[in-house]
């Protein structure tokens, strides 16, 4: 987050900008505006996490922001997302942030030079001499919903949480970085605190799955390894016995040898000469 949590938005040059976009297009425009404008600089191209912060299925989301980037409404260069205007208003807020820090350096200055009319004594301003106790204001409420809002993060058993999204089959990230994600959307919610941080993870992932748009693979159970290797070879053992019929119609009708047409066969997949004649006969 930068030093300026607040940013000038006009209204009516929003909602005229957006007037011809989809409901897709417009939640995923805000969504990226949000996050420029708050970290004061260009996103990462990270299609999986603008499809997570905006609820939408990977689909749906790439599809907004080719729309989006054809348009003009954002550019990207593969690597970072950025926006025209916003890089006008961050260049805008610097200057004038330097401008102020100017100011301020030269006000200061100005007074260190200036007799201390309070006292007459000459000192400089803000003397220990003459000094008052500031007074103590109260703490307002958004105050203490600030504080609130970013807690510390609760430690969590990820190997606990890999195991589990190795049964369930998920093929999504389930690191600390998926984690961070996680707690930055119950802070930005206002969601602390959370009665089981583990459970709720979980959750999260599963609808990071869903919104993915991939279907989830869960381990095959030894049953089915077992059925389907047994199905593999049937379908194998299929495959020579059509080539020796094959090799022995040749062979007949050519006047090949008929020993030399099988060995042929077993060279081929990798089988024994043994074996074709059993399957042979």
């Amino acid at each position: 987050m930068n030093n300026t949590p607040w940013i000038k938005w006009y209204s009516g040059d929003f909602l005229n900008g957006v007037a011809d976009l989809s409901p897709h297009e417009i939640a995923l425009y805000t969504v990226i505006l949000c996050r420029i404008y708050d970290e004061d600089k260009a996103i990462p191209h990270d299609l999986k996490k603008l499809a997570r912060r905006c609820n939408m299925r990977m689909p749906q989301c790439e599809k907004a922001l080719n729309s989006l980037l054809s348009e003009g409404k954002l550019t990207s260069d593969g690597t970072f997302i950025d926006n025209e205007r916003a890089q006008d208003e961050r260049e805008k807020r610097q200057k004038t942030s330097a401008k102020q820090s100017v100011n301020a350096s030269k006000g200061w200055q100005d007074g260190a030079r200036k007799p201390n009319k309070n006292n007459g004594s000459g000192k400089p301003p803000h003397s220990q001499d003459d000094a008052k106790p500031m007074p103590t204001r109260t703490r307002t409420r958004s105050q203490n919903q600030i504080e609130k809002k970013y807690i510390k993060k609760e430690p969590i058993d990820f190997e606990e949480i890999n195991n589990w999204a190795t049964e369930k089959g998920l093929n999504i990230d389930t690191s600390e970085t998926a984690y961070d994600e996680y707690w930055e959307h119950l802070s930005a919610n206002g969601k602390h605190p959370v009665d089981d941080y583990q459970h709720g993870f979980k959750f999260w992932l599963l609808n990071a799955q869903r919104f993915s748009g991939e279907q989830p693979h869960p381990p095959k159970t030894p049953e089915q390894i077992d059925a389907e290797e047994k199905a593999a070879q049937a379908k194998r053992q299929l495959t020579i016995k059509s080539e020796i019929k094959e090799s022995l119609l040749r062979a007949e009708r050519f006047g090949f040898n008929r020993e030399e047409m099988l060995a042929g066969v077993a060279e081929r997949n990798g089988v024994t000469l043994e074996r074709v004649k059993e399957l042979a006969a």
